[in-house]
Order: C-alpha cells, then structure tokens, then sequence
C-alpha cells in the first residue's frame, strides 16, 4: 500500500522530504489518495514549517539582495528600523506566523468543505491536505515570479487535495479553495487601505 513517505519510518531524512515534495508535485493524485485523512497531524504540520521557512529563507535572501520594496517614510519614522532588520525579523518571525495561517487557512477551507460537500470528515483531514499542498512555496527560490507561481501551485494542489480526501467533485473542490482565497484577497485589500490611510495621516504629524 502506498503512503506518503514522509511519514514513511522505514524511509530516512531527507529523502523522505525529498521524495515527499516531488510525489506531491508531479503525481498529486495518487499521491493525496494515499492520504490517511485521520493520521496523526504533527508530522504533516513539520513537513508546512520546512516549507514555509525555506520559502522565507528565499524571500529574505532575495529581500537583501535588493528586490525588496523600501518601507513608506512615515513606516520608516514609526519603527526606527531599516527595510533589511525587518526583513531580518520577519523571517525569524515566520515559523509563528506561518502556524497562524495555517490554522486559519485550514479552517476556512474547512467550513467551505462541510458547506459545498458531503464529505464529514474531520477537521484534521483538511489541516493535513493543506500542509502537502504547500510544496510549491519553495519556488520562491526563483526571484520574482516564484513567489506568485507558489501560491497558484499551492492553491492547485490544495483542490486537487481537497478533491480526493474529501471525495468531491473537481469544481465544488476548487471553490472550497477559492472563495477562503478571495475571502482573504478582500479583507486584505481592505486592511492595507486602513494602513496606507493611517501612514497617510501621520505622515503630516511631527514625529519626534
């Protein structure tokens, strides 16, 4: 019976993460079908940090090579630091900040898997598609484009995940994927209005 050999034991570091992030990206479908939806989470949830801190890793490095917007004036003025110590800190930063988002990308596609399919299986189910779908963050190693080719990877992924271990349609499997994305694009964009309307308003205060 075929399993994922990340989670295999009788296969070794690191060729189980080897073996495991390319069966992930050139044969997903069998590679998801072999999914224990109800397996243990801890090793899945390792797999997303090694992940989401390589892809940080490439952010940083390509961050300090230059390729990194300047922070606005008024940012610069509030946080007395340069555009590279917070680059710096945001990728020390990032093993939490990843875990947050995992958890919340998890249950948002979740709560669309219970709305849009029959599936009733648990919440861990999801938790564990969503951290082998995250292989494609480490395209980030490939300056500029990486970083969107990941997310569309991921989110490619994710469906075809969602798809097998929930039992679903492809269709019904990519909106419980893309309606959290655009849920998450909307509160985004709004949020980053707030910030650039804050920066904005004390941009014409004296800062001492």
């Amino acid at each position: 019976m075929k399993t994922i050999p990340w989670e295999d034991p009788s296969s070794g570091f690191p060729s189980n993460l080897a073996r495991t992030w390319i069966e992930s990206l050139t044969e997903p479908v069998p590679f998801f079908r072999a999914l224990e939806p109800e397996a243990p989470v801890a090793r899945a949830v390792l797999y997303f940090l090694l992940m989401a801190v390589g892809a940080a890793f490439f952010s940083l490095l390509w961050g300090l090579a230059g390729s990194a917007p300047e922070l606005p004036p008024a940012a610069a003025g509030l946080v007395d630091l340069d555009t590279q110590s917070l680059q710096l800190f945001g990728f020390f930063l990032s093993p939490f900040a990843n875990l947050l988002l995992l958890g919340l990308a998890a249950l948002a596609v979740h709560l669309f898997v219970r709305m849009l399919t029959d599936s009733r299986l648990s919440m861990l189910a999801t938790t564990r598609v969503v951290c082998y779908a995250s292989g494609p963050a480490l395209l980030t190693i490939v300056p500029w484009v990486g970083e969107i080719a990941g997310w569309i990877g991921s989110a490619v992924l994710l469906s075809i995940g969602v798809r097998e271990v929930h039992g679903t349609t492809t269709g019904r499997a990519a909106l419980t994927v893309l309606l959290p994305f655009l849920l998450a694009a909307v509160l985004g964009g709004l949020a980053w209005l707030f910030v650039l309307a804050v920066f904005a308003s004390l941009g014409d205060l004296p800062l001492a």
